[in-house]
């Protein structure tokens, strides 16, 4: 095959040095690396390096790397570039041993791989493998056989590093995207690998966040090796070493020191849609103002069949309500809103605004750009939110936020990670019911069909909102559902697939497309009929700069044509260049409502939502983090790998009230003691349903107490008496209820399926069993005495097996469970920890199905009736059936780069010891059960 040897960890000798040229690069000749003559440390051998690479899968046909060679020097900093699709991952996956041993590829040439690899993956998700904070972050220590007293330490000061401010048994599952990002970046430090491999480690993080992260790799010092794939240079050039850039067939183009490369590439750069740094200048203001001078004069859509005035022709949507008395100004008549132009778009501060001297003295341009014409406070509101509180489950998300969403306006919605800025375009879009308060949506957002359907909504992961088969019929559902005519459909979605970059895709799937076409779809899928209210969740995530820039342009479009937005996102210079409005979210509620240039003089309010990047004078705007020497004053002084001072995180709400244990903004401190089995964080987050707390049930070993089950099952099928099996039944009952902190409610409703069950047993055998004496007849149906004795035994069976199976999984985590099992039985731990990592998403999928609904009520398809249900059903299952195998694929690889290999040579974070209690509780449920037997027959003995 002409494959060439691939050894692991060997030194890298002279051979793998990269070439000296690679004729036709682009921006002339390719740099040699840089050397140690140029200010880096002197290397004894090489961290990873490979010669002469070239990697293809196996369902490709052409190579994701071409001919690469380079050699990373043991303690060297690498940024990895290169345009969408130019093998940047598959050549980091390389270095870092994955591929071939766990990714299937042919690969050609010398590769030597590092010796321990610590690989962070760009989604932070599908690399977790148990359910809590510490767990997680202990997992990879356990791998490498750390001692288990040196690994809390050892977790806290990797959260420490991060930033990540929960307590110790946290649930995953209730984290922020940004704080799941800065846990997968805390596990990967945690066990101190030889050399970091970074696939864009801030990409979901706030300013702020990027920030902390990128001071704390740089405060890493010289012993780790570490390269980074990123989009973003902003911050990152400022400290790392070295610059590879890989050109869009996966050649080497350029190879040297940052300076040299990004001055020689710079055109290749902006070509390739890579985010230059912000030294280069501002990106946002001059390009949105490109924008505006060169687009025509805006006109509105068309409109809708049958659309009257703007006036509903059918129910207000499902979670707000329909204006009545005291609303009157929602039904008032008015004129027709007027467009105004977004701060960036106009040269002009408004009248006596202030505006003028705010932003520029932030250093933001383009904040100082106040809005052409002011939002027409008469106009008919969109959307109205009166004390609306935002909650998921029992947890408080942010509350007491009222105002009002008109025409005309731009609003951008900022805030730190967790702090609901998600939530607040889902609850003003009606697609998130409120915990307290309402939210009224003005009869222009009513469409024929009802529901949302005039309401616009762009979710985050484009994947989301995706329901047809063709990027042709996404664009059209919306047409055909308003009734739109066919001919002017197509003349509509051909528009639209144009001016959207989608030509020669109409008949290719949404879910093949590449990241950047996938948003451009999301978008065009909302405009083939007007949307008088557009909601955008993070339009530019994930977007290289060439395909951010070209949406921008889109929705300034949109705007100027009369379209309200609501955007939520990071990207400080981006709101501040569109908005004519700004949110701001923090400490669980609404900090700040107001101009943009007033909220850069706001320090106040921009700390308290974590947007560092604008607390003070001499911030790099975004986040960027300049090195030692040059750190920005408002990132405070700050020892590497410490956490957080308590003047940069926000304040929790009410304080001095206890909030529930998965509050985001700030749970509790990092670092704290680690709960034992059973108690919170141990239990009840991400295991079995229901998971008892702090019972004392819950604290029985999970292996033990699972043999004291079984042996009282046992139990349970010997016996074949009624009134043994009733009282049987009442031992599991009364534990749980004494011992297991299990209410009648929850009883009931847990064992609810097993009575139905049980009661059509009865029913069946009674009716149908064999026997001659009849004791009744219902309709054609005769019971007999002798049918209706064995169904009760089966129905007592039934509900006995059902309420001891109702106690233990109401009262024992998942997590302790299989660590029982490999620790007490033996179980293998390539079996246990699969099926963990497996089930762990098994709440993911109830999130993933709840997203996917929330997709097809925006796109109008809320199926009623049993054959919608049922083509409901398709199409749920078809997106959560691509979902599952996607993260099945990654947690594969994420699970060996962490350092499993199914080995029971390994040490344990925590160990689950038996004792006194285990014995206790055997004895105790055997001895009921069998008490209650005895009970039984001595009182069948005294009946005549």
């Amino acid at each position: 095959m002409g494959r060439h040897a691939v050894r692991p960890g060997a030194p890298a000798g002279p051979a793998a040095n990269p070439p000296a040229a690679t004729p036709g690069a682009a921006g002339g000749s390719t740099p040699n690396p840089v050397s140690p003559g140029q200010g880096l440390p002197a290397p004894s051998r090489a961290a990873a390096a490979c010669r002469d690479l070239t990697i293809r899968y196996p369902d490709r046909r052409d190579p994701a790397v071409r001919g690469v060679s380079l050699s990373i020097p043991a303690g060297q900093r690498v940024l990895l570039l290169g345009p969408s699709g130019s093998g940047k991952s598959t050549l980091a996956l390389a270095l870092a041993g994955l591929i071939p041993t766990v990714v299937e590829a042919e690969v050609k040439g010398v590769l030597e791989p590092a010796r321990q690899a610590g690989v962070l993956f760009q989604d932070p998700e599908a690399q977790f493998c148990l359910f809590t904070v510490d767990e997680e972050v202990a997992f990879g220590l356990e791998n490498r056989c750390v001692p288990p007293a040196a690994m809390p330490a050892r977790v806290a000061r990797a959260l420490a590093a991060t930033g990540l401010d929960v307590p110790f048994g946290h649930p995953i599952h209730a984290l922020s995207g940004g704080q799941k990002q800065r846990l997968a970046l805390a596990a990967v430090l945690a066990v101190e690998p030889d050399m970091l491999i970074l696939d864009e480690p801030t990409a979901q993080l706030d300013p702020a966040g990027r920030a902390l992260v990128l001071e704390n790799l740089y405060g890493l010092g010289r012993q780790v090796t570490v390269l980074v794939v990123e989009h973003n240079l902003d911050g990152v050039v400022d400290w790392v070493d070295r610059v590879v850039l890989l050109g869009p067939s996966g050649t080497l183009l350029a190879d040297g020191p940052p300076d040299r490369v990004l001055a020689e590439q710079r055109a290749a750069l902006d070509a390739f849609g890579i985010w230059r740094p912000r030294s280069w200048g501002p990106f946002w203001a001059p390009l949105v103002e490109a924008f505006r001078r060169s687009a025509p004069p805006a006109e509105p859509p068309a409109a809708l069949p049958g659309a009257a005035s703007g006036r509903a022709s059918s129910p207000a949507p499902a979670g707000t309500q329909r204006t009545g008395a005291g609303e009157q100004s929602l039904d008032a008549p008015t004129a027709a809103p007027q467009a105004a132009v977004p701060s960036g778009l106009d040269g002009a501060a408004s009248p006596g605004s202030g505006q003028g001297s705010a932003g520029a003295a932030a250093g933001f341009p383009g904040a100082g750009k106040g809005p052409a014409a002011c939002p027409d406070r008469t106009a008919l509101p969109l959307v109205r939110m009166e004390g609306v509180t935002a909650a998921h489950g029992s947890r408080t998300v942010w509350s007491g936020v009222s105002l009002t969403l008109r025409p005309g306006e731009w609003v951008a919605v900022l805030g730190a990670n967790g702090s609901g800025k998600s939530t607040f375009l889902q609850v003003a879009a009606g697609l998130h019911p409120p915990a307290a308060g309402r939210v009224v949506h003005g009869p222009a957002l009513n469409g024929r069909r009802g529901e949302t359907s005039r309401i616009g909504f762009v979710f985050q992961n484009p994947e989301h909102q995706f329901v047809t088969d063709t990027v042709h019929d996404e664009i059209a559902l919306a047409g055909r559902l308003a009734g739109v005519p066919e001919a002017e459909l197509a003349a509509r979605v051909k528009a639209l697939v144009q001016r959207f970059g989608l030509e020669g895709l109409e008949a290719v799937h949404p879910y093949t497309l590449s990241q950047g076409q996938k948003r451009r779809l999301s978008v065009a899928s909302m405009l083939v009929v007007p949307r008088p209210l557009l909601f955008l969740d993070e339009p530019t995530f994930g977007q290289d700069a060439r395909t951010a820039a070209a949406l921008v342009g889109e929705l300034v479009e949109l705007y100027r044509q009369g379209t309200t937005l609501v955007m939520a996102t990071h990207d400080l210079e981006l709101a501040l260049a569109v908005a004519t409005r700004v949110l701001v979210f923090g400490q669980g509620r609404l900090v700040y409502d107001g101009p943009p240039a007033g909220l850069a003089g706001d320090p106040a309010a921009a700390a308290a939502a974590g947007l560092r990047g604008l607390a003070g004078p001499g911030t790099v705007p975004g986040g960027a983090v300049a090195p030692p020497g040059r750190v920005p004053a408002c990132y405070g002084p700050r020892v590497a790998g410490s956490g957080p001072s308590r003047a940069d995180r926000p304040d929790p709400p009410h304080r001095g009230r206890r909030m529930p244990p998965a509050r985001s903004p700030e749970p509790g401190p990092a670092g704290s003691p680690e709960p034992g089995p059973g108690e919170a964080g141990a239990g009840t987050p991400g295991g079995l349903p229901g998971a008892g707390g702090r019972s004392w049930l819950a604290r029985v070993h999970p292996a033990w107490k699972l043999a004291a089950h079984l042996a009282a099952a046992a139990l349970v099928l010997a016996t074949g008496e009624p009134a043994a099996l009733a009282l049987l039944l009442a031992v599991p009952l009364l534990l749980g209820w004494i011992l297991g902190g299990l209410g009648l409610r929850r009883w009931l409703v847990s064992m609810a399926p097993f009575v139905l069950v049980a009661a059509t047993r009865i029913w069946t055998l009674g009716a149908f069993g064999r026997g001659e004496h009849v004791v009744g007849q219902v309709l054609w149906y005769r019971f007999t005495a002798e049918g209706l004795e064995h169904g009760l035994v089966v129905g007592l069976r039934l509900l006995t097996l059902g309420a001891l199976g109702v106690l233990y999984a109401r009262t024992t985590g998942l997590s302790d469970l299989v660590l029982g099992l490999v620790q007490q039985w033996r179980l293998s731990p390539r079996w246990a920890y699969g099926l963990l990592a497996a089930l762990r998403f098994v709440p993911l999928f109830q999130e993933e199905l709840g997203r996917v609904r929330q997709a097809f009520r925006v796109r109008g398809l809320l199926e009623r009736g049993p054959a919608g249900r049922l083509r409901a059903l398709y199409r749920y299952s078809l997106a959560l059936l691509v979902h599952a195998i996607r993260t099945a694929e990654v947690v594969a690889v994420a699970l060996q780069a962490r350092g499993f290999d199914g080995s029971r040579h390994r040490t344990y974070y925590r160990t689950l010891p038996a004792g006194w209690r285990e014995a206790g509780y055997a004895v105790l449920l055997l001895g009921a059960g069998v008490a209650a037997l005895m009970a039984a027959r001595g009182l069948q003995g005294s009946l005549p």
